[in-house]
């Protein structure tokens, strides 16, 4: 098959990147590590200030049916000493593309994000759908949710001149069990004008789960037993929303599948209805990188029995 074209990148087939929150920082060995393995990496999410994230227990992946996680998106900051020039180099030049996810906290914030972050990598994943921001002791608002925010964000995108033609840029999007806010949310993105890609979904928000001794597998001082659901669980309401969105949006805007992958069988699901690629966290974060391996290897097998057959 073709290399796969998204935005200015150029992806072999299959396109299979790591999920945003697998890896949290812009520090070069963790990225080349990951970039070893998978088509492309997400790193961050990148905030403007530094944030220590949630304290406590904040991740349970040991459940085979589902992943928790409350992290509260603990990164160095755009502001910090640990975004030098320097680093501009090594990531929009490394062997497969770096993707730079940001999270802002207002339609300024992204733009000020996007605005010091455009070139450093090969792209920038817009973070709209992360649950797990309690820092006033409520929770956020989750920007997926609501359409006019999501547009008002990329009119402050939008004031940056050609930023579609300088970067990649993709979005970020939580589930969506309403399929008429699904549609609403995909005519925003396709109005922007900005978008090249579509990840969905992010985690399902305020899951509680707990071991078989009764102990609450998530304990943060700010969220409480809640965290977003990942995982095996996530498996059909990803492809769900993105069979949706992939019905929904102009076929210029690719749309690329997380949640739940974890086998050759999802990857080949997700090109039947429609998606570029697709993005892998929970089962990363089980097993390692080797699980790129094993999808590949088994992708290679089972389209070697198809081929025999034709």
């Amino acid at each position: 098959m073709e290399s796969i074209q998204i935005g200015h990148l150029s992806f072999d087939y299959p396109l299979i990147m790591s999920a945003a929150g697998m890896c949290k920082t812009l520090q070069l060995p963790p990225i080349r590590n990951l970039t070893k393995a998978f088509s492309a990496v997400v790193v961050g999410s990148i905030t403007s200030d530094a944030r220590t994230g949630n304290t406590g227990q904040c991740e349970d992946f040991t459940d085979d049916l589902y992943g928790l996680n409350s992290w509260g998106m603990p990164n160095g900051g755009v502001k910090s000493a640990e975004f030098v020039d320097g680093l501009h180099g090594p990531l929009a030049n490394s062997v497969h593309p770096v993707i730079v996810s940001v999270a802002g906290f207002s339609a300024s914030d992204y733009e000020y994000l996007i605005r010091k972050l455009a070139c450093w990598g090969s792209g920038i994943e817009i973070n709209l759908g992360c649950p797990n921001i309690r820092d006033d002791g409520s929770q956020h608002k989750i920007a997926s949710f609501d359409p006019a925010y999501m547009a008002a964000i990329f009119e402050e995108i939008q004031q940056l001149q050609s930023i579609d033609e300088i970067t990649t840029i993709g979005v970020k999007l939580s589930p969506y069990s309403d399929p008429g806010l699904l549609k609403e949310v995909a005519a925003v993105i396709a109005e922007s004008g900005i978008v090249h890609y579509v990840a969905t979904c992010n985690t399902f928000p305020n899951g509680i789960g707990f071991d078989i001794s009764g102990k609450s597998r998530i304990q943060t001082d700010q969220a409480g037993w809640a965290g977003g659901i990942s995982g095996l669980a996530m498996n059909p309401i990803s492809l769900s929303n993105a069979y949706q969105f992939r019905q929904a949006l102009p076929e210029s805007i690719a749309v690329i599948r997380v949640g739940g992958v974890a086998s050759a069988q999802d990857v080949i699901e997700s090109y039947q209805i429609g998606c570029a690629g697709v993005q892998i966290g929970t089962a990363f974060a089980k097993t390692g990188v080797y699980i790129v391996r094993e999808i590949l290897v088994e992708l290679a097998s089972i389209q070697s029995v198809q081929e025999e057959k034709s």
